[in-house]
């Protein structure tokens, strides 16, 4: 027999609501790098290190879509039944509240919705273990260093010239010989504040990186994604290469000092329509992005580079993904 309609609404804003409660909950519990002392951020990056965890740091600036990123990645690591691999997330100490923030990603992404962007002082570990199904390639161990893009946005001058000490604590505690991070460079097709100011910013980090923690820098391997590629027209003939040149110049000229460490590629989570809401605690309209179907052969493409940049082997014969899409350059 069919629910009523009013039944059927009543059952859908019960499950927006206690998605919202999970994600709050995720927020009050996120680290406040204020708050948090330096030693014990190099201590606990430290620990994981030495237990060969491999970093993977996002870099995206406000409104680059860095918190939808994440939650395609962790959907797909938790929701496809097709991949031949599983993901083991890590629940304990230092990943406690990293977790919550990636169940609440995932939950978000279930019903359709953007989680919210990271709010500026947070920091959050989200650790997990690739466990490929072909039992003659290796597990693989992982901390994604989730940031906000206004704390990075610090490194020019008019927003203060420096990062906070905290952060510059994680890029101490990385400064290992044995660590080689993986930092993926987000940046949005069309970007809030236009593609001047989002190539300068991408320059600003790469030069701080360059002047401040140059053996980081040189062991470091870069994927720079360009997000939001749904909304490149479907009649216009782009190449992913071709928008880096015209479009983030630093981004591509920086390929030619560090060959074979940088590599790029278009992603897109899927259809994202942009619309409103009316919150029913104020009665006030705000806008709100409903992800209108979800995309599952960009995370599996980046899934697969990540391992293979990682480990040296492939998940995936290289004919069954790279073909179809290139791979990365």
């Amino acid at each position: 027999m069919a629910v009523p309609y009013k039944e059927e609404e009543v059952k859908v804003k019960a499950k927006e609501k206690a998605v919202i409660e999970t994600v709050n909950s995720a927020y009050s519990s996120r680290m406040n790098l204020a708050k948090t002392d330096q030693r014990k951020i190099i201590e606990a990056l430290s620990d994981l290190a030495q237990n060969r965890y491999q970093f993977v740091i996002p870099i995206g600036f406000p409104a680059a879509g860095k918190s939808l990123f994440l939650s395609s990645l962790f959907h797909y690591a938790d929701r496809d039944i097709a991949k031949k691999w599983n993901a083991d997330p890590k629940t304990e100490d230092p990943f406690y509240y990293g977790n919550m923030s990636r169940n609440a990603m995932i939950n978000f992404f279930d019903a359709k919705r953007a989680y919210a962007q990271t709010k500026s002082g947070t920091l959050d570990l989200i650790g997990m273990t690739l466990e490929p199904m072909n039992r003659n390639l290796p597990d693989l161990d992982l901390t994604f260093i989730d940031l906000a893009g206004e704390d990075i946005q610090r490194i020019k001058t008019d927003k203060g010239g420096a990062l906070s000490k905290a952060i510059e604590g994680i890029f101490h505690a990385l400064n290992q010989k044995n660590v080689e991070p993986i930092f993926c460079l987000i940046t949005p097709y069309k970007p809030s504040d236009g593609d001047n100011a989002e190539n300068d910013l991408h320059k600003d980090f790469l030069s701080y990186l360059k002047e401040y923690h140059a053996d980081l820098y040189s062991r470091s391997k870069f994927i720079i994604l360009v997000t939001q590629w749904d909304k490149k027209p479907e009649t216009k003939n782009l190449t992913v290469e071709e928008y880096i040149q015209n479009k983030r110049p630093a981004l591509y000229t920086a390929q030619f000092g560090k060959k074979a460490k940088i590599f790029y590629r278009e992603y897109s989570i899927g259809r994202v329509i942009e619309a409103e809401e009316i919150d029913e605690k104020t009665g006030e309209t705000r806008p709100s992005i409903l992800i209108n179907s979800i995309d599952t052969e960009y995370p599996a493409i980046f899934w697969n580079k990540l391992y293979l940049l990682a480990t040296g082997r492939s998940l995936e014969p290289l004919g069954c993904w790279g073909k179809l899409f290139g791979g990365f350059r």
